[in-house]
């Protein structure tokens, strides 16, 4: 089956959402993480790159959820939160797909490592960016999925000529 066109603007949609919510919860949370919340960020980031570089994919996506709804749940904003919840759960099956093919040997962690530096900095503003710039990579990397999916679906679908 060939992943609907729908599906692919929803999830420009969804990305579109979460970019401007996402960055609002981090700039507002920034001020609020204690050094508890910035050590424990450390500590996250470190065991998602263990998890992937030992390929454990459902462990890297819980440990990169953790890692953004600490920073979100310190901006004390329930409502933001359950809307950034949902988005999450709408594009949760496909990430666990997408992980294993797309990151394999992913060893640019520079949003995470940018979302490290300006929470440590209390860079508010720095936070706000850094937050959008790992959910654009995230999209494009999702987008690139979907794609190769078509494509190999495309090709399943062919009918074979010439073979008897």
């Amino acid at each position: 089956m060939i992943v609907p066109q729908r599906f692919e603007e929803d999830i420009r949609e969804i990305f579109r959402i979460r970019r401007t919510l996402e960055g609002e919860l981090a700039e507002a949370a920034c001020l609020k993480l204690t050094p508890t919340d910035v050590a424990a960020l450390n500590d996250t980031q470190a065991n998602f790159v263990a998890a992937l570089e030992k390929e454990n994919y459902r462990e890297a996506l819980r440990l990169n959820a953790d890692l953004h709804f600490r920073i979100y749940s310190a901006a004390q904003m329930p409502i933001y939160l359950k809307i950034v919840e949902s988005l999450w759960l709408r594009i949760g099956p496909t990430l666990r797909n997408m992980y294993p093919i797309l990151n394999q040997r992913r060893t640019d962690h520079s949003p995470h490592e940018l979302i490290l530096a300006s929470a440590t900095a209390a860079d508010a503003t720095g936070l706000r960016e850094a937050i959008i710039a790992d959910l654009t990579r995230s999209e494009q990397a999702l987008t690139e999925y979907l794609r190769r999916v078509n494509e190999a679906q495309a090709l399943i679908a062919m009918p074979h000529r010439g073979y008897r």
